[in-house]
């Protein structure tokens, strides 16, 4: 099992926060609940904070983490994208550390985030959805010996 890098770590936040914000079924809304117990405020803040830079600095990236599942993301080059940029803005690389450092502080937000990466590598191109992922996060958080089937969940 390899460590998450720091930018798979930011990616993988922004993407969390997606998962929690498209609670629309009443299986999404039990995801919501979860995801939510996660995501400090302080979090929140830096991850709406990297997005609103990275529409900015590096358009190409957001709009592929916005966007996603559809059409999929494909986590290596948009890690690679997001590396490239922190490594060209400090401002950029200001936030992505400090996700990664609140992250990494909680280790049921750091399961949580890297169930949505490991996820993402294990998937096919074009085979994309967060519904695993969802599954897997509300399971974590409920704690062992809990599970959870989301039939359908459709991310906007």
């Amino acid at each position: 099992m390899e460590p998450m890098t720091v930018t798979a770590t930011a990616i993988g936040t922004l993407l969390l926060m997606k998962i929690a914000e498209g609670a629309a079924t009443e299986a999404g809304k039990q995801v919501f609940e979860k995801v939510k117990g996660l995501l400090t405020p302080q979090l929140q803040e830096k991850a709406t904070q990297l997005l609103r830079l990275l529409r900015l600095k590096s358009p190409e990236t957001a709009k592929a983490i916005e966007k996603a599942p559809n059409p999929p993301l494909n986590i290596d080059i948009t890690e690679n994208e997001l590396k490239q940029a922190v490594q060209n803005d400090s401002e950029l690389a200001k936030v992505v550390g400090e996700i990664d450092a609140v992250v990494k502080a909680d280790p049921k937000l750091t399961q949580a985030v890297k169930e949505v990466i490991d996820d993402l590598k294990s998937q096919p191109p074009g085979n994309q959805n967060f519904t695993n992922i969802a599954e897997k996060i509300v399971n974590l958080a409920q704690g062992t010996g809990a599970t959870i089937n989301i039939e359908s969940q459709i991310i906007n």
